[in-house]
């Protein structure tokens, strides 16, 4: 997603749930109010907030609602790289960061895992020990050298996955 050119998917993001009186008509799951960044239950990472209405069960109309109804996803949460348990592969096409810190949005299950290889074009690369957990701002450590020297050089990463998912990258300094 460089920011001109990406895929709107046809799917629904959010449905309407299981029938229930009134809640499969026109304009269901339309936000009552922009999304809007919270802090997680767990208090440290952040998730992006949803509120909707549900109409009040007793009546025939929608009109007036009672209640609104909270959903949540992570930020950056929209899309994602998904590695099923048998594991996968993603090599991004070669770029160019500036800083000195590297940072994943990424979530694994308790059997899964990440690597991560950053490659320069002249065969430099370092590594990472294996990644797990569910973090929106982990910082990745590279076992055999500092990405600060990699900074400015044309490079590649490769993210192997196993029962993961991958919702960014980002470098700091």
């Amino acid at each position: 997603r460089d920011g001109k050119k990406w895929d709107r998917s046809n799917e629904a993001f959010i449905t309407p749930g299981v029938e229930a009186k009134q809640n499969w008509v026109y304009g269901d799951c339309y936000p009552a109010y922009m999304m809007t960044e919270t802090p997680a239950e767990d208090g440290v990472n952040k998730e992006i907030s949803m509120f909707m209405p549900q109409p009040n069960r007793g009546e025939d109309k929608m009109e007036n609602p009672e209640n609104l109804y909270r959903y949540t996803i992570r930020r950056d949460g929209f899309a994602y790289y998904k590695a099923k348990a048998n594991g996968a592969k993603v090599v991004t096409t070669p770029f160019v960061f500036e800083g000195n810190q590297m940072k994943i949005n990424f979530s694994t299950s308790a059997y899964g895992n990440m690597y991560i290889t950053m490659r320069d074009s002249e065969g430099n690369e370092a590594k990472t020990c294996e990644l797990f957990g569910d973090s929106d701002h982990r910082n990745v450590k590279f076992e055999n050298a500092n990405i600060a020297d990699f900074a400015g050089k044309e490079v590649t990463l490769t993210f192997e996955m196993k029962d993961a998912k991958l919702y960014s990258f980002e470098f700091l300094k």
